[in-house]
């Protein structure tokens, strides 16, 4: 004879959050270093937006020509892309990211590939994975470059305390 309860005994444990893991942005110092291990790499544009925008992993193999007026050295934020999938971004809105004129000047050097929006891809058209850009390119440029390993998102970071050292206005460094 089996009896059911009508809740879960479980319910009523409070789990502790977990904090996030700690920051050590790199410095330009560093930035530089890993720029020019990367420069002759595959994948040198994909580091470079990442480290002069600030903009998430996600936002840059997201990213498509047609967001760019490299002109007017803007882009205009929109779409994520997570696992292979385009979606919005993180907070469902579309941002105006200022492009230095060094990073036009890479992005203008980027192969455009016909009949493919992304800035981005495989060879068959579709956004590069993150895991994949991790494992395969990410940690070996560490290597390459000598430098002490961390996330690429810590790259978002470093582009932020850049921004601040330099007494850039919050409100700025917050968009």
């Amino acid at each position: 004879d089996h009896r059911y309860i009508e809740y879960s005994p479980g319910d009523k444990i409070k789990l502790k959050k977990s904090a996030p893991p700690p920051t050590d942005p790199y410095t330009q110092e560093e930035i530089n270093q890993l720029l020019l291990a990367a420069k002759c790499t595959k994948h040198f544009a994909v580091w470079a937006l990442l480290a002069y925008t600030g903009c998430r992993a996600g936002e840059a193999l997201g990213a498509e020509w047609g967001h760019f007026d490299l002109d007017k050295r803007v882009w205009h934020l929109q779409q994520s892309a997570v696992l292979g999938r385009i979606g919005p971004t993180k907070s469902l809105k579309t941002r105006t990211v200022d492009l230095s004129f060094k990073l036009a000047e890479i992005l203008q050097g980027v192969e455009r590939k016909e009949d493919c929006p992304l800035l981005f891809s495989t060879a068959n058209g579709n956004p590069l994975v993150l895991n994949n850009l991790r494992k395969r390119w990410w940690r070996p440029l560490l290597k390459k470059a000598g430098l002490r390993r961390c996330r690429i998102h810590d790259l978002r970071h470093s582009y932020c305390s850049r921004l601040i050292a330099a007494n850039v206005s919050p409100f700025y460094v917050k968009t």
